[in-house]
């Protein structure tokens, strides 16, 4: 149990720190200034095989080789999920809201029943609690980097693909020099977009359906999942494919859904409100015409937001004071126009932790602050790093 606890914190740290040196480089590496020809030769044969049926695109997943060789990791996931479920007997709020993830999934064509006895690759999974969320608090996320020692797991067996997304630092600073901006998500972005048929028996995983009077029942994905080494390219290469449909009828729309759709995360705006309605109101057209559904949606502009709950765009979510939202990882207060970080996940972390080399790297790598507003801080914790590594200190 020790061992298991440790190799998920050693996986949860490696990945902060990835994405802090992501951060770090930030306005130094332009990984937008030129795409590779095995880059080139990726994006079109995936567009290639890119298909729109029954309402939505359905891509295939993106393969870096050919997966007959990838073994059967049953017992593995097998032994994960028993743990999982131990898990859920002592949590009933998690339990209760699994359940009904599976249920919506299962009726929506979302994941389906498949035969066990089928060759596959079967997904471990765990859930991640937000309960800071306003909407889903609980996601079950899926391990696709799972496999026995020795073996290849199916991330193994998948290209990434190029990034596609604009520059966070462009984003960011865009989103701050319009008079009136608004932002908005993707709902279930992933989730609307199909695997191909022959790609699903690699996204199994085992589900415990109580009506069912079995230990478990197999289920396989038919929707992208997040998780798969190759997601956040299907998803971003499907919108860029689709978008560009519309340059010749919506140029300025197009620029700004290339320009400032950041993952499933729109942030954009005008000089005026007539112009951030329309090019709003075509970015949620466009995307309709592809499954996807904008969400969460909220503006610095009163006039707007007015604008759109008259036209049936948005819920009126007000503008109380201090009315607080994340954008892009930032905080954004509505009422008084302003971005800026939030610091408390880090203080909570520097209070739980203890003074060791781990708990020092852990908490720097936990800061998110691509515009630089508490660098001050951030170099004296960089500077406290490098002098423990020096002294040799644990």
């Amino acid at each position: 149990m020790c061992t298991r606890v440790e190799c998920c914190e050693e996986e949860r740290l490696s990945d902060l720190l990835y994405n802090w040196f992501q951060l770090e480089s930030l306005g130094i590496n332009d990984s937008l200034s030129g795409r590779s020809e095995t880059d080139e030769k990726i994006i079109q044969k995936f567009e290639e095989n890119l298909r729109f049926e029954n309402g939505c695109y359905v891509t295939g997943l993106l393969w870096k080789r050919e997966p007959v060789d990838l073994r059967d990791n049953f017992h593995l996931a097998k032994r994960q999920f028993d743990r999982f479920q131990g898990e859920l007997k002592t949590n009933s709020f998690v339990r209760n809201q699994c359940e009904e993830i599976i249920k919506f999934q299962k009726a929506n064509n979302i994941v389906e029943e498949c035969n066990e006895n089928e060759t596959g690759y079967f997904m471990p999974y765990r859930s991640v609690v937000r309960k800071d969320k306003s909407t889903t608090q609980v996601r079950l996320v899926f391990n696709c980097s799972s496999s026995k020692r020795g073996d290849l797991s199916l991330n193994d067996y998948l290209e990434q693909g190029p990034n596609l997304n604009p520059s966070l630092l462009d984003v960011l600073l865009k989103f701050r020099i319009f008079k009136v901006v608004f932002c908005g998500d993707i709902e279930k972005a992933f989730l609307m977009i199909g695997i191909a048929e022959d790609d699903r028996r690699y996204l199994r995983f085992l589900w415990n359906m109580n009506d069912k009077g079995k230990e478990y029942v197999v289920l396989q994905m038919n929707r992208v999942l997040f998780g798969s080494r190759c997601s956040p390219f299907l998803l971003r290469a499907t919108i860029r494919y689709h978008v560009r449909k519309y340059l010749e009828r919506y140029p300025d729309c197009v620029d700004m859904l290339d320009n400032a759709l950041y993952a499933d995360d729109l942030c954009s705006g005008a000089e005026t409100v007539q112009e951030a309605l329309s090019l709003f109101a075509g970015a949620v057209s466009i995307l309709k015409d592809a499954g996807f559904h904008l969400r969460k949606l909220c503006t610095n502009s009163r006039e707007l937001q007015a604008l759109w709950i008259q036209n049936g765009l948005s819920n009126d979510i007000g503008f109380e004071q201090d009315c607080k939202l994340k954008v892009l990882g930032l905080v954004w207060n509505l009422d008084k126009d302003c971005v800026g970080v939030d610091v408390t996940p880090l203080l909570n972390s520097l209070e739980s932790m203890g003074n060791t080399k781990r708990s020092v790297l852990s908490t720097v790598a936990r800061v998110f602050d691509p515009l630089r507003f508490i660098s001050p801080f951030v170099v004296r914790v960089k500077k406290l790093v490098q002098e423990i590594w020096e002294r040799g200190v644990d």
